[in-house]
């Protein structure tokens, strides 16, 4: 496994956490939003050695993008490469994240499928001590199925997203998504079958500096479509497009200066789909939720999600599936 740290702090990868009892939600309650909140449990030996159960993959290799901080209503006209993807792909009229709309719950969330009461990292701060996610992943099961794993991001504290030793490629590269690019395309351009996260971080560092919807926010998202340009470039260089799966979202939107409420500002995302399988001009009608992403991506990729993973697979923006 490699781990690299371009521009960030170079403090040790993080420490396993022990699995801790969660009580339940109570229905009603505000903060289980459409999510089921279940126990907070680990794999017991004989789960983590089997062999997840073999279903047929519509894709090879499933790039996942995170605009952090990206509001969909921003996207046309200062974001034309995603603008481009959500009229040429399946696209999410109405998509939510969690309700702890903050960046490390919120991507714990989109990696794993489920609540933050789950997957337990209710914190949103590089925070070495805390361990990492104690909930199976995108990135933990594609690598128990014999995929390829990397993930390139902006923020240290998404190291929290990955069990050291079930990701193979760790990389950070800071703030601007320039630097993000340049070590994630060179890995792209010849990646293997699996998953590649690739997270863009400019829009929530303008937004928070600036405000959401300032000048200089829509100047950081039309950036950060750029670096997203860049990522399909390299994936148009390695070829095999035709199984090659790309989804675009968010972690949370913003409002003034800040994030992190139950606002609708807040929690309102895109959610993108482009590529392997996927139908031309679909508007996905649903409301989909960022737990659907990880759901989204074990279907494509043939896995086997967890048997308690509360997100589902959007087939409707599928060829051949419906609603």
């Amino acid at each position: 496994m490699t781990f690299v740290a371009s521009g960030c702090g170079g403090d040790s990868p993080p420490q396993r956490l022990q699995p801790v009892e969660v009580v339940a939600q109570q229905p009603g309650d505000p903060a289980a939003d459409r999510t089921v909140v279940a126990e907070l449990t680990g794999r017991s030996e004989e789960e983590e050695q089997a062999e997840p159960e073999p279903r047929e993959a519509i894709a090879d290799l499933v790039v996942l993008i995170s605009v952090d901080g990206l509001r969909p209503d921003v996207i046309y006209p200062q974001a034309p490469t995603i603008h481009g993807l959500q009229l040429r792909g399946a696209a999410a009229l109405h998509s939510r994240t969690i309700s702890k709309s903050s960046t490390l719950p919120s991507h714990a969330s989109m990696v794993s499928g489920v609540d933050f009461d789950q997957h337990g990292l209710t914190f949103n701060s590089y925070r070495p001590e805390r361990g990492h996610i104690q909930y199976p992943t995108i990135f933990s099961e594609a690598q128990r199925a014999g995929l390829s794993t990397a993930l390139f991001v902006g923020k240290r504290k998404l190291e929290h997203l990955l069990k050291p030793d079930l990701v193979e490629h760790f990389e950070v590269g800071g703030v601007f998504c320039n630097k993000v690019t340049n070590l994630a395309v060179p890995h792209l351009r010849k990646a293997e079958p699996g998953v590649v996260f690739v997270h863009f971080s400019d829009p929530d560092s303008a937004g928070h500096r600036y405000g959401w919807m300032s000048s200089k926010y829509k100047t950081a998202v039309h950036r950060a479509d750029r670096c997203v340009r860049d990522v399909l470039r390299a994936l148009e260089q390695r070829g095999n497009m035709e199984r090659t799966l790309v989804l675009v979202t968010s972690d949370h939107g913003g409002h003034d200066h800040s994030h992190g409420t139950r606002r609708r500002l807040d929690r309102n995302i895109p959610w993108v789909l482009y590529g392997a399988g996927v139908k031309v001009k679909k508007r996905i009608r649903k409301t989909v939720y960022n737990t659907d992403t990880a759901a989204t991506i074990f279907f494509a990729l043939g896995i086997a999600p967890p048997d308690t993973i509360v997100g589902q697979p959007i087939l409707e923006a599928f060829e051949g599936h419906e609603a």
